[in-house]
């Protein structure tokens, strides 16, 4: 993935709802996750996407993340392809962003797709690239983006 440009971004070790754990779990959560990436890719990310998007201030979730230097990733656009997973329902998902994309003017955006779902990364994603060329955009990675990433809020 790093050969092709792709930029990787961390979500975890065990995929728990961020702002319902305590800071220790947190913490290890996301060091285990270093050690393995530093294993197989030989460093780990700077960025990362709570898991379920779930990531309260008050929790603290921020604050143990700004420990660890990270950059918080968060999306515009939730494609909702895990709940329209089977060949018969990628339509609903290529809906979705259809709509999106015609009433949307600013160029940084960042849309979600969950790459556990087979539909998701062999049908729509040639979709979704198509409607983007054709708005004179490019896909870019995270660390691309004209605006900062890390100011970007979760609900």
């Amino acid at each position: 993935m790093i050969a092709e440009g792709h930029q990787v971004v961390s979500h975890t070790w065990s995929h728990y709802s961020l702002s319902n754990i305590t800071h220790d779990l947190r913490i290890s959560q996301m060091v285990k996750n270093e050690m393995a990436f530093n294993n197989i890719i030989g460093g780990w990310p700077t960025y990362m996407r709570p898991p379920y998007s779930d990531c309260t201030e008050a929790s603290g979730y921020w604050a143990d993340m700004q420990s660890l230097a990270y950059h918080k990733v968060y999306f515009d656009l939730d494609t909702q392809d895990y709940l329209n997973p089977s060949p018969n329902q990628t339509q609903n998902s290529k809906n979705i962003v259809k709509a999106a994309l015609a009433a949307q003017r600013v160029a940084d955006y960042l849309s979600i797709q969950q790459d556990i779902v087979q539909q998701s990364v062999a049908n729509p994603s040639t979709y979704y690239f198509d409607l983007i060329q054709q708005k004179g955009w490019k896909g870019v990675i995270v660390e691309g983006l004209a605006t900062d990433c890390c100011t970007i809020s979760c609900w």
